[in-house]
């Protein structure tokens, strides 16, 4: 049995995108938040410019925190990311995780969806650090909501699946076969997704045959979704030691 959890942190999302408002690496000190025009209304200007200054690593963590502290009335899901996110840069997993898992339960909008997807991608960066995950329960459960017709713009299509796919490994590694099956039906029709999420149940399950057929696919595709396609070298040293 190969190192699934390895495998799935290859797919941690380095982008996000919805309504025109695109992230890059979240929690990370190359993270970049680009807000669209419609998104004026929502959180104001002066507003955006003080998270932008926050994002920098010479900006203290706790100046953060009271800047988003200030602007939870005007932009109250950008004032939750950024307070969490103020903890992470402290270093406080423990306080930035519960902040983060806190703002996750509440089901998703178009509008909280790139908040929710930073805040994912930034549990799943400090659950790789400490070698835990830190993702609750209940945040698990939500993930089909992500799959509602509402959610399911093109432009977001990656950072759905890529979430998907962390539930996944966190049932694979507790094998409840009803939530699996759940959890699989949601990859149906995904492409290079599916492939991969079934190429995944197959090595843990030892089924060699199924996940021959699945990392095939991925391993020979000359039109991969950039998140995988950045990977299939290493589809292809899977495949080889399943062979």
């Amino acid at each position: 049995m190969f190192a699934w959890r390895t495998i799935g942190l290859v797919l941690l999302a380095s982008s996000t995108a919805i309504a025109g408002t695109t992230m890059e690496r979240a929690c990370t000190k190359a993270e970049k938040w680009f807000f669209a025009n419609d998104a004026e209304a929502e959180i104001p200007p002066p507003v955006r410019r003080k998270f932008q200054a926050s994002l920098r690593a010479s900006d203290p963590p706790f100046a953060g925190y009271a800047e988003a502290m200030a602007a939870s009335k005007s932009s109250p899901v950008l004032s939750r990311y950024w307070a969490a996110r103020s903890f992470w840069k402290a270093g406080l997993f423990t306080i930035a995780a519960a902040r983060f898992n806190t703002l996750l339960k509440s089901p998703p909008t178009k509008e909280t969806l790139p908040f929710a997807l930073a805040a994912m991608g930034c549990l799943e960066r400090m659950s790789d650090t400490v070698g835990v995950s830190l993702i609750s329960d209940d945040v698990m459960a939500m993930l089909p909501l992500y799959f509602k017709a509402e959610m399911t713009s093109e432009e977001s299509k990656d950072q759905r699946l890529t979430l998907l796919t962390y539930r996944l490994l966190k049932e694979l590694k507790a094998s409840p076969q009803k939530e699996l099956a759940a959890t699989l039906g949601l990859f149906s029709g995904a492409g290079p997704y599916e492939h991969f999420a079934k190429a995944l149940v197959a090595v843990v399950e030892d089924r060699a045959e199924s996940a021959v057929e699945n990392l095939t696919a991925l391993a020979s595709a000359s039109d991969l979704p950039p998140i995988i396609k950045e990977h299939q070298n290493l589809l292809r040293l899977i495949l080889a030691r399943v062979l």
